[in-house]
């Protein structure tokens, strides 16, 4: 969506997305608690990331591009009530570099986004000592107690433009489901309701592979934000 709007007048040169789900009420060492299966996490802890670098896919390892920003829609739930977030590369991104090589594109990747210090603590514990080092530390539950949040922005970036599209999505009280079970099952519900009613490709694709055109991608879009908050924004 986002390479759509900037393809219009240049060329697209980068496309991140940063993602991740945390807890609203962030503990310390690790500031972090179980919002997905130990096996999914150690993945994303320990496995080297695939980005498009310079044109070109390379293995990167986790951890690496490491970097601090400030998301002002975060601050009360921030350790510090800054906002301040931690970014770097993680395993997870699935096909995008090798996608988006084929559309131009110079550099992508994923990076996931936790609370500061939980980078700096995972990335000395050895593959080994994981379960019996980290997985107490993030035993805490997510519910009506304990909260999560998950945020995401993509950005993409031509010479002179940058659009930047941000998801926030809150523990709902109403239902009891996390913020990591709405963004993940609400997505694929609404695409499984795309392809009952014809509006999808037949066939196996990737979810974005799936739209026809960018009617139905615009569709998508418009379902989201029905139960999400999702910001754009063109940056000259």
């Amino acid at each position: 969506f986002l390479i759509g709007q900037l393809g219009r007048n240049e060329s697209v040169d980068s496309v991140y997305a940063y993602v991740g789900g945390v807890p609203q009420k962030p503990t310390p060492p690790l500031f972090y608690q179980r919002v997905y299966s130990d096996e999914g996490h150690e993945h994303v802890c320990y496995d080297p990331a695939f980005i498009l670098k310079s044109g070109g896919v390379v293995s990167v390892p986790p951890f690496s591009d490491y970097k601090t920003t400030v998301v002002p829609e975060l601050a009360r739930y921030s350790p510090d009530r800054t906002g301040l977030v931690e970014l770097f590369n993680t395993a997870g991104g699935s096909l995008m570099p090798w996608k988006l090589q084929k559309l131009g594109v110079k550099n992508a990747g994923e990076r996931t986004f936790r609370w500061p210090g939980f980078a700096e603590f995972v990335s000395k514990i050895p593959r080994d000592k994981f379960k019996d080092t980290v997985s107490p530390l993030i035993s805490t539950p997510v519910d009506a107690e304990n909260p999560d949040l998950v945020w995401m922005r993509i950005e993409a970036k031509s010479k002179s433009v940058t659009a930047r599209m941000d998801l926030l999505d809150l523990f709902d009280y109403k239902t009891g489901f996390t913020a990591m079970e709405r963004t993940t099952g609400t997505s694929a519900a609404i695409m499984a309701v795309m392809a009952a009613r014809g509006q999808l490709k037949r066939g196996i694709f990737t979810a974005d592979e799936a739209f026809p055109s960018s009617r139905e991608r615009n569709i998508y879009l418009h379902e989201m934000q029905k139960y999400f908050r999702i910001t754009q924004e063109i940056i000259f």
